[in-house]
């Protein structure tokens, strides 16, 4: 944000009458390439930046963007917010938040030599993303939406009580889909990648391994309907812990919207549940020395050994809820204000392998696509999704299934973890190991 757009801001709403305000500027660099039948089929670049705006006054808080940082874009910005002010409901004691005494850690998530690699380095990934799926097998019939992705995000957040903080990170990002075919049927796998950092990505192991997970759901079957032992694979179980995140959202427990409301505290899950908000986690794909509104990030326990341990908090529903509030405003882009989330979320990693959880359940249902997670009822934590994977049989993974349905309630199968694995994998921020469930109703033939 340059200093003249401040500047502007400043002036423009003094004479508003308004003297509390803060500024987030954001500048999104982006870049895209997809190989197909050994060309690239598709390049796209694009650069985004804009302002999202609060003021606050008299109790209210106003709020507005825009991505024309002209000089009249910038006073049609502080006009419109100002016209807002009216309107919105008043919340006493609801200052512009004081700057902190800034820690800047080491977050190891930002990749300096990334601007300099050359197009051609990042082209030539995909289409090496693409030869490997290919290569893997002669029933690998087809490669889809072999892609690369890169993302560079700048930020700087200053208001009027003297806060001015600022930060960059990168991500970069494989994946590829693989469809297989053998004997009228297909099947289709995908795998992806991402990292801070370009040269960690290695576009040989990815698309090998969605062609070897499609060429494993060939041949897969519809069993019976049964209650059996049921093992999350990493990337599902991350799926239902992010509808649980929801849960610990200090709106939706003062509006009575959680299943947590009054049970903080207490042990609801298993002791083998270790939940907590990673802020400053390292290389995390969320973490930034700041929350949403420039308050220092920090790591969170959500859940210790069972036990609700904390709320996502700000100034206002902490103050609500007689709490302590701790810094989890986010921001998903300029659109809207900062609003209570996780930003890194990790649930914890056990020791045992995938091998070791097989013989430790003997038989049941190893889960590793499920489809409609994101449905669940926030509120209940009631869910039924329609999952594929494989029989684990004898402590050993067998044959794939598919066509099942997996029905139950969210905090009840957090309830019945008896062990949690060592493979973890994230994705958009949340990261999990796999999880073995007691028992679960699965749906079939």
């Amino acid at each position: 944000m340059r200093p003249e757009i401040y500047s502007r801001l400043e002036r423009q709403l003094k004479s508003q009458g308004i003297a509390d305000f803060e500024a987030y500027f954001e500048r999104v660099e982006s870049r895209r390439f997809e190989a197909k039948d050994g060309a690239i089929d598709s390049a796209q670049s694009a650069v985004e930046e804009g302002l999202a705006l609060r003021v606050f006054k008299e109790g209210r808080l106003g709020f507005a963007y825009s991505t024309d940082l002209s000089d009249s874009g910038i006073d049609y910005l502080c006009a419109s917010v100002a016209a807002s002010l009216p309107w919105v409901d008043s919340e006493p004691d609801l200052p512009l938040p004081e700057a902190p005494a800034a820690v800047d850690p080491e977050l190891r998530n930002f990749d300096a030599g990334l601007a300099g690699v050359p197009e051609a380095r990042k082209r030539d990934l995909s289409l090496a993303l693409e030869a490997a799926a290919k290569g893997v097998d002669s029933r690998v019939k087809h490669v889809r939406a072999a892609a690369y992705d890169e993302k560079t995000l700048s930020v700087r957040l200053r208001n009027s009580a003297g806060l001015d903080r600022a930060f960059r990170r990168t991500r970069c990002r494989i994946g590829v889909m693989s469809v297989a075919e053998a004997e009228g049927a297909a099947e289709s796998g995908y795998e992806f990648d991402s990292s801070p950092f370009f040269e960690r990505l290695d576009p040989r192991r990815v698309g090998e391994a969605a062609s070897r997970l499609a060429l494993s759901y060939l041949g897969a079957t519809t069993p019976g309907s049964r209650r059996t032992p049921v093992l999350l694979d990493p990337l599902v179980a991350g799926e239902f812990l992010e509808v649980l995140a929801g849960s610990f959202q200090g709106d939706a427990v003062f509006k009575r919207r959680s299943f947590l409301e009054g049970k903080l505290g207490q042990r609801l899950y298993s002791p083998w549940l270790h939940i907590r908000d990673a802020g400053l986690l390292p290389e995390g794909s969320a973490s930034s020395p700041f929350d949403g509104e420039g308050q220092n990030s920090r790591d969170l326990p959500l859940v210790e050994a069972g036990v609700v341990a904390n709320l996502l908090l700000d100034r206002l529903y902490a103050r609500k809820l007689g709490l302590k509030a701790n810094a989890s405003l986010v921001r998903r882009g300029l659109q809207r204000p900062p609003f209570l989330s996780y930003s890194n979320l990790v649930l914890e990693p056990g020791e045992l392998s995938d091998e070791a959880l097989f013989r430790e359940i003997g038989s049941g249902i190893l889960v590793t696509e499920a489809i409609g997670v994101h449905a669940a009822n926030p509120v209940t934590g009631d869910f039924s999704v329609g999952v594929q994977g494989f029989l684990i049989e004898g402590g050993e993974r067998r044959g794939a299934v598919k066509k099942l349905a997996l029905a139950g309630n969210l905090h009840q199968m957090m309830a019945d973890l008896r062990a949690v694995g060592s493979r973890y994998r994230t994705h958009g921020g949340v990261g999990a190991p796999t999880l073995a469930v007691q028992e679960m109703a699965i749906g079939g033939s």
